[in-house]
């Protein structure tokens, strides 16, 4: 079977299979994958984030863990940037 390289369900799902089988390595190509088609896919954000902490890489977990919640931050003061304009 072949998965469809821009489908980010598809890719997202492969990667939370590698993070929870402890391929890690595999997982942050994944995840990765998945924010080169939507780099706002607020899932792959916070996953990576939890990959390096569990790879050992501290700083670089805490750097992507405040990327995540820049990219998704829908506190109170900017409740209304988080709705769908269209």
């Amino acid at each position: 079977m072949e998965i469809n390289s821009g489908n980010t369900f598809a890719l997202y799902d492969i990667a939370y299979i590698y993070k929870e089988t402890g391929q890690y390595e595999k997982a942050l190509s994944q995840y990765k994958k998945v924010l080169e088609i939507d780099p706002s896919h607020r899932y792959s954000l916070w996953d990576l984030g939890v990959v390096y902490e569990k790879m050992g890489m501290k700083d670089r977990a805490e750097e992507q863990l405040r990327h995540y919640h820049e990219m998704t931050d829908c506190s109170f003061r900017r409740f209304w940037n988080c709705f769908n304009k269209d």
